[in-house]
């Protein structure tokens, strides 16, 4: 037969296998590996305004070989006056990199948003330089073509034509990013925001080092234009190796050549090479790309909401709250883009949300389809009719073994096949997950990741251990085994099969025989279920379950679809919860007569 259960949720960290990777410190420290397993940024547009990007090989430019898998949409070139806007000084290249490098390729480095669409657009020229009327060309372009993000690592004075672009794409509902600039403390001109991080619709980013400090050069504070510091990124510090890893403690992508090996001769845009840089300009990227990931998580999301994500999901660094040196501290991407799931806006995820009050319509909730329930087809869902009004992450468990109480239990397993008493997650009282011989039940009550065999409950004293098995007194009075003797070698349900074997490695009750040795307890063993007198894979296909909820409510009433003729109520306490009663149905268990345990089996 098939088993029922919660399915569940379960998350890798992801950490890409770009060779230089390990390089990358900037990544690690704002949450990326994490977050990364949350969204890459799909169907985002982030318009890089800079000096170009080498997005593609037309005349003497070269596509950069690290960028071949990221998504590049039509930009401009407002030097120029062309549709190719390729970078001929390697700056914007670098920038690009760090918003959406192609990352997980094997080759060179990652980017914070690499499912995102970059958008080139040029406004500087080979020497770095460009115009406030070039700039807001380009702010304005970018709105006009769909940008959702706009990066504007570049700096200067004030020009209110520069102003009306950033305000323009504002009201657009663009994320317009900016460096606060490169002035910081080395008293030369204002060490406040240069604009246009100086305007208040911008995101204006400072830089940090690979201590979390402030950089020497990092813009502080609030400007006379109303802007102020919102946020801080990393961006490094080429004469620093604080990391000890050989290397300087820029940021590192793959750009021109030209811009950081001056064995490249000017004018090549065919060589590329992997650079540390740091400023400012360094540090706005990561942030266009964290709001780029945000808007992947919820693109329902306006420009105000995703700066208000950014900055009050922050790492706050300095003095305590906002402070001019460090605005609201270092981005953290993975809690912005767990907060991006937060519809309502009120600083708790949907899926955490309203769980004891007010009913979340934001929240995840399987339970509120109903299914009609007849025979068990693997795939389907056994449903408690009509919802109960919470999400799945406010579910009760009041049993504690990690199925709730009410809602959508997912039908797992092959029809027809031995599918095995440890071959998938099942009650944690029994299961091992992670292969320590530690059951994920034990872990769970005594602080343990049940997922991770790194992570294993240290034994109790001998007080509480009396037979040294690292099991207490207590944890083996609810395995339903003896303190007094060895749980290795105890056998207490007599079946031949040593405790310590069924528990630890098999993923069995030691209180239940399992007479066949087939790894499924005699209580698990199919019954017979369509009359031919023999188990067998047949009698999964015939499975009727009648479902209730912890309140006893039939979920088939007024179900048009006639129940076939076996209903199953529940025999064992299959959640071992102490207790027989209506969940164990919701859990699946039959009745068997005992008479041919060695036939199929399903404990999951």
């Amino acid at each position: 037969m098939e088993s029922v259960e919660r399915n569940g949720i379960v998350q890798a960290v992801l950490t890409p296998n770009d060779p230089y990777y390990y390089l990358q410190w900037d990544m690690a420290q704002i949450g990326m590996p994490s977050a990364w397993d949350v969204t890459d940024g799909s169907g985002v547009t982030v318009a890089v305004v800079d000096t170009g990007v080498a997005y593609e090989n037309y005349s003497v430019y070269a596509k950069a070989p690290d960028l071949a898998g990221t998504c590049f949409v039509a930009g401009y070139d407002f030097v120029n006056y062309d549709s190719h806007p390729n970078d001929d000084n390697g700056h914007g290249t670098h920038v690009a990199g760090t918003i959406a490098q192609t990352t997980n390729n094997g080759v060179g480095v990652a980017g914070v948003a690499p499912g995102a669409c970059v958008m080139p657009v040029k406004v500087l020229a080979a020497d770095g330089v460009g115009t406030y009327a070039g700039v807001a060309d380009g702010i304005s372009w970018a709105t006009d073509h769909g940008a959702r993000v706009i990066n504007l690592s570049l700096t200067g004075g004030h020009s209110s034509t520069m102003e009306d672009a950033v305000d323009y794409a504002l009201a657009n509902d663009v994320v317009v990013v900016a460096a606060t600039g490169n002035g910081g403390d080395d008293h030369v001109g204002d060490p406040s925001p240069g604009c246009p991080a100086c305007y208040a619709s911008v995101l204006a980013v400072g830089a940090t080092d690979y201590n979390m400090d402030r950089t020497y050069y990092s813009n502080y504070g609030c400007s006379s234009y109303g802007g102020c510091l919102g946020i801080m990124a990393p961006g490094g510090d080429v004469y620093a190796d604080d990391n000890g890893d050989g290397y300087a403690d820029g940021i590192l992508q793959e750009t021109l050549g030209i811009w950081c090996d001056p064995s490249v001769p000017p004018g090549n845009y065919t060589t590329f090479r992997y650079c540390f840089g740091a400023g400012t300009s360094m540090a706005a990227p990561h942030v266009a790309g964290a709001a780029a990931l945000i808007l992947g998580a919820n693109p329902s999301l306006t420009a105000d909401e995703v700066k208000d994500v950014l900055t009050s999901t922050a790492t706050d660094l300095g003095t305590p709250g906002y402070d001019p040196e460090y605005g609201y501290g270092l981005v953290d991407v993975y809690a912005a883009v767990l907060m991006a799931d937060d519809s309502d806006l009120d600083g708790v995820s949907d899926g955490e949300d309203n769980c004891a009050t007010v009913y979340n319509p934001d929240q995840v909730n399987t339970d509120a389809t109903p299914i009609d329930n007849g025979p068990v087809v693997v795939g389907d869902d056994v449903t408690v009719p009509y919802g109960d009004g919470l999400g799945d992450a406010c579910e009760t468990d009041d049993d504690n073994d990690w199925m709730p109480d009410t809602g959508t239990h997912p039908v797992l397993g092959t029809p027809g096949e031995d599918v095995g008493c440890g071959s998938g997650p099942t009650n944690p009282l029994v299961q091992d997950t992670d292969g320590d011989r530690v059951v994920d039940g034990a872990e769970c009550l005594m602080g343990s990741d049940p997922n991770n065999p790194a992570s294993k409950p240290a034994c109790p004293p001998p007080s509480q251990d009396p037979d040294h098995d690292c099991l207490s007194t207590a944890m083996e009075a609810l395995f339903g085994s003896s303190s007094s003797s060895s749980v290795s070698t105890m056998d207490t349900d007599g079946d031949g099969i040593s405790d310590g074997t069924e528990v630890r490695s098999w993923g069995t009750s030691p209180t239940v025989r399992n007479s066949d040795g087939d790894r499924c307890d005699d209580d698990k063993e199919i019954a017979e279920i369509n009359g031919d007198g023999v188990v067998n894979a047949l009698d999964e296909a015939r499975v009727a379950l009648r479902v209730y909820n912890a309140q006893d409510d039939d979920p088939n009433d007024g179900n048009p679809i006639p129940d076939l003729d076996m209903q199953v109520s529940p025999a064992f306490d299959i959640n071992r919860d102490g207790v027989i009663n209506p969940l164990d149905a919701a859990l699946v268990a039959i009745n068997s007569s005992m008479t041919e345990p060695a036939g199929e089996c399903d404990c999951r």
